[in-house]
């Protein structure tokens, strides 16, 4: 696989930016970071990929990066470039997004929404390759999750899926993504792929094209724990969601056939280690998918269908969450493009088939 680095700039549009935490000035985040992939096939249990940091980061001859305050220099380089918009106004719920690539691209823009557990670091391979064919892309931090709000569960946001459209649709707005036209709407995995299949199903005026990946695509998929995830349920859940090996590092690397390297691990883990309510968060959202995922699917499958939205699939086949294949997609007016040698998180296994996907129609 050929290498492929980060060389696009943030721009920083006028938003309502809440708490003094939005960056000023624009920062350009392939400096910062190069993405390596390795070379040659992939090989089971080996590092998808070297990282290397040459800035924003310390660290200690060549033991790796250095750990303050429960810190990823990773996960520091990721956040750095990011802003935040507090969707609805007034709410105190607010999503961390990049907003990077041409804003004059003839193309609609890309959002991406991750899937749980993971955050939109998960992107940080796909993001490159998007921008060099002159797409505007915003990936965005769910509520709970990364550097969005981490609400306490019962204080103003539940982690429901009304919730999350709710909020969405209200991101949205405030971007002005759709200011132009309908947009591309990318959904990951069990949270990120049924929040963004029922906003699409709502909102069909708005969507050209929604893509899945690997997403709960019936009612019987929608809610189902993975094995990884059933920590999060149960007697024991409250002990270890203060783990985030529990929450974040065991389940993602016992998603697909692939080792995460120690960086990448402590990337994802690191904003777990920031707020407390992180973990009870998960234990949150894996109630709301038993509870009403099942719903959620069959309204968003019945709502896509009815509008003949166009809708790709794109399945990581070496899945151990959810199977090596999506079931039949009836009704829908869908392509599928199975991604080899990819699991449940095939943008962290195999970017390049990722993207190249993506950018297919």
């Amino acid at each position: 696989m050929a290498t492929q680095c980060a060389s696009f700039c943030v721009a920083r549009p006028s938003l309502h930016f809440t708490g003094g935490r939005a960056n000023t000035g624009a920062n350009t985040f392939g400096k910062q970071l190069q993405l390596v992939p390795s070379k040659g096939s992939l090989v089971l249990d080996s590092r998808r990929r070297q990282l290397v940091v040459e800035a924003a980061t310390e660290r200690s001859g060549d033991e790796g990066f250095i750990w303050k305050g429960g810190g990823s220099g990773l996960a520091e380089v990721w956040e750095a470039p990011g802003m935040y918009v507090e969707a609805p106004k007034g709410s105190g719920v607010e999503w961390f997004f990049l907003d990077v690539g041409s804003k004059n691209s003839k193309s609609p823009p890309i959002l991406l929404l991750h899937g749980l557990p993971a955050y939109s670091f998960m992107w940080r391979d796909v993001l490159p390759i998007l921008t060099s064919a002159n797409r505007r892309c915003i990936a965005v931090d769910l509520p709970g999750f990364g550097n969005s709000t981490m609400m306490q569960v019962g204080a103003g946001f539940d982690y429901t899926y009304e919730e999350y459209v709710k909020s969405m649709g209200s991101m949205i707005a405030q971007l002005e993504l759709t200011a132009t036209g309908p947009i591309d709407v990318v959904g990951q995995g069990l949270l990120g792929g049924t929040v963004a299949a029922l906003w699409a199903g709502r909102n069909p005026a708005l969507v050209r094209k929604l893509t899945l990946m690997n997403t709960p695509l019936d009612e019987k998929s929608a809610g189902e724990i993975p094995g990884a995830l059933k920590g999060l349920t149960g007697m024991l859940a409250a002990i270890n969601c203060q783990n985030p090996l529990n929450v974040v590092g065991k389940p993602i690397e016992a998603s697909g056939p692939y080792s995460l390297g120690v960086e990448a691990q402590a990337a994802y883990m690191a904003p777990t280690l920031k707020d407390g309510n992180a973990g009870f968060i998960a234990i949150a959202v894996v109630k709301e998918i038993k509870k009403s995922g099942p719903k959620a699917v069959r309204e968003a499958m019945k709502l896509l269908a009815e509008n003949g939205t166009e809708v790709d699939v794109i399945w990581g086949a070496a899945d151990t969450w959810l199977g090596s294949k999506p079931p039949p997609l009836s009704g829908l007016k869908a392509e599928v493009k199975t991604v080899e040698g990819a699991g449940h998180f095939a943008a962290e296994d195999w970017a390049e088939k990722v993207a190249n996907a993506l950018l297919d129609r």
